[in-house]
């Protein structure tokens, strides 16, 4: 193993243009990234400690032997405390592929969303098509320099850089996850204005997105460029760029995991056992009960859309989920639902739709006239009825929403509050001082951007006669931006994001109630941007890690989003105009799932209401003390670090983390979650405290590698199997076949 040198005492102030037309590969071959010097104490995992002071606290105690790194572990494991300023990073590859990725992750994601199977591209697939494609293009492009009008540049500056390979995977992975805004418009021209413009929902969504973006930015010194805003999830792609770019022998090859999806799927032993007892069913079910004593071999199960990866995750935080989820899941949903709390046994025990209070499925046309909620009709016909737990997510969801900004204000408002005084960022750890040597994103540059997509999105709103009042947009707006810091800090810290529908769709239900477009207002401005945002943060964290100029980043961000809204908008309009019965069932394959749970969720919230759902009368009014609940929480937990401060576990009590970690049920399986933290605790602590020296080379490396590797697995099967009508059909994927009496009430209507 190569012994690494010093860190630098000085930090050396590159030159504010880049030259890229060659760089002196010699010298980066000698400095590559060293490893990081630092050691810790295996029999603590205080780098997880929330609090800033607390964290540089803690690493002077240890005595850290290398100052000039970042003070957690995770970081340095997965992260260079070296940049290399002259390095080539804005090139004609980058130009090149860049756009080619964000045509190919735009047009495939919108045209197979739609579909009853979707798959998704996403920045793991990026990574790894990329790297050969850049590879082969520093081999086989001219060298030669071209001089346009005084500036020289060439196609090949020589070797395909780590930077250039982070600019093209970020902007493409601007287009990663849009289709779900996309829904909105599409909701809009399917269901409620047939000759809805395509015009209208371009610019619609180009300011949604904008928006988005410049939150982002105004929010970067709070959100990126903080040492322990850590966003768990960047590290695992940090660690797979520096594996495919760094040739020392202490780097892990990327092994993906081949798994196939369905084919080692969801095993339930006590349904295997007793498969015709109904408690049992109900208890061991792992996608429709409790999940008690259910296994599962597939990937997808541990690492997915709703639980990222557990090796990426810090062990504090998998462990507050967990809590949550045993309490709420394991502890008191069983003992609520067998004594028939609010009529709850009379529905299943778990799902997601919604029921009449005989319990056959709710039927919302029986309560609409002519497009419009008819409360006569509403009494004549049945209240709504919701399974236990998916009311009681609603209830956590209050809960969570309000411990979110009690914490933050407890906890780090001194800071915020600092941080929004001080003309100049701080940058506390060396990724800091190494990003400073390139120019920085002016803030009024975001502000104007933010001013111009809220102008143009009232505007063209208005204009194309959505129905929503100009107040409605503005209500919006504030909704992402009084969330976008406290829960951006939650996610930075815990890898875990709080739902953040709850909130438009509560506002929208109470302000807007009977105007079923005013869902789709709030939900792009209040949800969809609110979550962009915080997506366009992680990557500019990312970029921070990897000392990517910010402007260069931000010009190829924005390129992205450009190019993808006009991809994904169009496309999806095209494919109304010619699939027959699109969005149908009569339109199968193309079912449209994600559409179609939108437009149920804009009659439930806006044409019925919270207030009949929730208020005096339901049975369900009880969960609105939910917000004062989550409002109190947090202060005697605060009150109890401060008083026992010596007390290692209680310093990582996280109440928001707690609460969310059940907001995902339903519609995540219950069996998710005990096999995420199983992982997480056998990497992460175990692992971790006696293979110290493995975890720091190979723990994110492998994350990377099982992650891609289901991606890759994924689509090909689909394109083998599933495009020919072929299925893998044996006992290991028959899941519904495992535990046939558990969808049943426990008691008859």
């Amino acid at each position: 193993m190569l012994i690494p040198p010093d860190p630098p005492s000085k930090i050396n102030t590159p030159s504010s243009s880049e030259n890229t037309t060659g760089y002196n590969s010699e010298e980066i071959d000698a400095v590559k990234y060293p490893e990081s010097t630092c050691t810790s104490d295996n029999s603590e995992v205080d780098e997880y400690i929330k609090d800033k002071e607390d964290d540089q606290d803690a690493l002077k105690s240890k005595g850290a032997e290398d100052p000039e790194d970042s003070p957690f572990e995770v970081v340095r494991s997965a992260v260079s405390n070296t940049d290399v300023p002259d390095m080539p990073s804005m090139t004609f590859r980058t130009h090149v592929l860049g756009i080619f990725f964000v045509c190919l992750i735009s047009f495939v994601n919108q045209f197979y969303w739609e579909r009853d199977n979707p798959i998704a591209l996403n920045l793991l697939i990026v990574q790894l098509l990329c790297y050969p494609m850049g590879v082969a293009m520093a081999w086989g492009l001219p060298k030669r320099t071209w001089n346009l009008f005084g500036y020289k540049w060439t196609m090949n500056p020589g070797e395909f850089t780590i930077k250039e390979h982070v600019l093209i995977s970020l902007m493409s992975n601007a287009s990663a996850f849009m289709a779900l805004t996309v829904d909105i418009f599409a909701v809009l021209r399917l269901y409620y204005n047939p000759s809805f413009p395509l015009w209208a929902a371009l610019l619609l969504l180009l300011s949604g997105q904008m928006f988005a973006y410049a939150l982002a930015g105004l929010s970067r010194a709070l959100l990126v460029l903080p040492a322990p805003m850590i966003w768990p999830s960047s590290l695992i792609n940090a660690s797979l760029f520096r594996t495919f770019h760094e040739r020392q022998d202490h780097n892990a090859e990327t092994t993906p995991e081949h798994a196939v999806p369905d084919m080692l799927s969801t095993v339930s032993l006590l349904c295997l056992v007793a498969p015709n007892n109904q408690l049992a069913n109900m208890i061991g079910d792992g996608k429709q009960g409790l999940g008690v004593l259910a296994f599962s071999l597939d990937w997808s199960v541990f690492s997915n859309a709703f639980l990222q990866s557990p090796i990426a995750t810090p062990f504090w935080a998998a462990c507050n989920l967990f809590v949550g989820f045993v309490l709420v899941f394991w502890v008191a949903l069983p003992v609520a639902y067998f004594k028939n709390l609010w009529g709850s046994a009379t529905l299943p025990l778990y799902s997601m739709d919604v029921f009449t209070t005989n319990g056959t499925r709710y039927d919302i046309s029986k309560v609409m006239r002519d497009g419009v909620f008819d409360s006569q009709a509403y009494d004549n016909y049945s209240p709504l009825r919701m399974s236990l737990e998916f009311s009681w997510v609603y209830g956590i969801g209050f809960a969570a929403l309000m411990s979110i900004l009690v914490h933050i204000g407890i906890y780090n408002g001194k800071e915020i509050i600092t941080r929004l005084r001080e003309t100049k960022a701080k940058h506390d750890d060396i990724h800091g001082k190494l990003i400073t040597s390139y120019p920085s994103v002016k803030a009024w540059w975001y502000m104007v951007l933010l001013i111009a997509s809220c102008a143009t999105g009232i505007g063209v709103g208005i204009g194309a006669g959505i129905g929503v009042p100009w107040w409605g947009y503005m209500l919006s707006f504030a909704i992402a931006i009084v969330l976008v810091i406290p829960v951006g800090i939650i996610q930075a810290i815990s890898n875990r994001q709080p739902g953040l529908s709850l909130v438009a769709e509560l506002l929208s239900g109470v302000v807007l109630q009977g105007i079923p477009t005013g869902y789709s207002i709030l939900k792009l401005y209040g949800h969809g941007s609110l979550a962009q945002a915080l997506s366009y943060a992680q990557d500019m964290k990312l970029a921070h890690y990897m000392k990517i100029p910010p402007r260069h980043v931000m010009i190829y961000q924005l390129v992205g989003i450009v190019v993808s809204v006009i991809i994904q908008t169009c496309l999806f309009f095209w494919l109304i105009d010619r699939i027959p019965d699109m969005c149908r069932p009569e339109g199968y394959p193309w079912v449209c799932r994600s559409t179609n749970l939108v437009y149920s969720a804009s009659i439930i919230w806006n044409l019925i209401g919270p207030m009949k759902v929730f208020g005096e009368g339901s049975p369900y009014s009880p969960l609105l003390w939910g917000f004062l609940f989550g409002l109190v929480l947090p202060i005697p937990v605060y009150y109890l670090q401060r008083r026992f401060p010596n007390q290692t576990w209680l310093q990582h009590v996280y109440v928001p983390v707690i609460l969310s970690g059940i907001v995902g049920l339903p519609p995540m399986p219950s069996v998710d979650f005990p096999m995420w933290f199983l992982f997480g605790f056998v990497f992460n602590f175990i692992i971790h405290r006696y293979w110290h020296a493995w975890w720091q080379k190979y723990n994110f490396t492998l994350s990377a590698g099982l992650d891609s590797g289901l991606a890759l697995s994924g689509i090909l099967q689909f394109l083998a199997l599933a495009q020919n009508g072929l299925k893998l059909d044996w006992w290991g994927n028959q899941v519904d076949r495992q535990c046939t009496l558990s969808k049943k009430p426990w008691i008859s209507p």
